[in-house]
């Protein structure tokens, strides 16, 4: 559990220090920095901001660099420090020893959701996809390695394809159409097998994952060598798991299309919820960020979150409000100015 935040120079905030506990509300009014502390504390988790991909932008205004620092039984645990001035330009640190990124030891995860992550989430397949693979990275080394691999086999494809449309041989097209079959299938079963096992939790029997897989591998086969010459008019890869979906039920309703925005809302702090607990089972050191948990939820549904996350989740939880919650005593609130 991390006990300590530490932020210098990130954002609005030139230094600031606070004392953590497992279920927290970061409590302020608009502009006061809620939101860049939920930010700090992904970064330094994941090595990347959920609001920009500038590093720049998280530098406070005349400053050079920012240092975040997270602390568990009160020693250091994960530290970035970062200076746009310097050659090496990031520094990270796992238990106050310095690592570089892609071989520090694998230690804490993160999950985001906020109202923008809603509006998004249900409007584009292409961004639920994303998330998808992004929780299914964090939860296995191997999945990350596989869906890296496949990104690099979709983007050598479609360069190949363009260059096929502009006259060079065909020849090398079957020879990536069986890595891209071999990656693919790989991807379809992992995805599949995370979305059954998310919808044997229990938090409420009225919500459930349906995973849409447009093609499965034999139909994946047949589309690519029927329809090559497609691809290659095109210039750009039509069939595989870049085109799958899924889609939340919430009381029978598709969030994507018929459900409330305080239905759409509930039905994806459930799946995060329940996301956060396989991630416990698997003995993974989570912790989940929601901005403005609030909004959009009327009186009923807010009550039920709060006591959800009162009484049943298990990973460290931070939130934002604008008002101070006093409903339930283990709930820490970390008041703003």
């Amino acid at each position: 559990m991390i006990d300590r935040l530490k932020v210098k120079n990130f954002r609005g905030f030139d230094s600031f220090d606070v004392q953590l506990q497992q279920k927290n509300s970061i409590v302020g009014i608009n502009g006061s920095g809620k939101t860049t502390l939920l930010e700090a504390i992904y970064y330094v988790c994941l090595n990347k901001s959920f609001r920009t991909q500038n590093n720049q932008d998280l530098i406070s205004i005349g400053e050079t660099f920012f240092d975040i620092s997270i602390y568990s039984k009160g020693n250091e645990y994960l530290r970035i420090f970062y200076n746009n001035e310097l050659y090496s330009k990031k520094h990270y640190y796992v238990n106050g020893l310095k690592h570089f990124w892609k071989s520090k030891p694998n230690v804490l995860k993160a999950l985001n959701f906020s109202s923008s992550v809603l509006h998004e989430f249900t409007n584009k397949a292409s961004v639920r996809r994303l998330f998808l693979d992004h929780i299914l990275s964090q939860l296995s080394q191997e999945y990350g390695t596989i869906f890296s691999e496949f990104e690099k086999i979709y983007v050598s494809k479609n360069r190949l394809l363009k260059m096929i449309r502009s006259g060079s041989d065909e020849k090398q097209l079957d020879f990536y159409n069986e890595k891209f079959i071999r990656i693919s299938e790989k991807l379809y079963n992992e995805r599949a097998k995370f979305v059954d096992i998310i919808n044997c939790f229990t938090y409420n029997d009225k919500f459930f994952v349906k995973y849409i897989q447009v093609s499965n591998i034999d139909k994946l086969k047949n589309e690519l060598k029927y329809n090559k010459q497609k691809e290659i008019i095109l210039g750009k890869c039509l069939y595989g798991p870049q085109k799958d979906d899924y889609h939340i039920y919430f009381k029978n309703k598709n969030i994507n299309n018929i459900a409330s925005r305080g239905e759409s809302k509930m039905a994806l702090l459930f799946f995060l919820f329940r996301v956060s607990e396989y991630f416990f089972e698997n003995l993974l050191d989570t912790v989940i960020l929601i901005d403005d948990l609030e909004a959009e939820l009327d009186d009923k549904n807010s009550e039920n979150v709060y006591s959800l996350i009162n009484s049943e989740i298990n990973s460290q939880i931070f939130i934002t409000s604008l008002k101070q919650n006093d409903r339930y005593s283990n709930i820490c609130n970390i008041l703003l100015n």
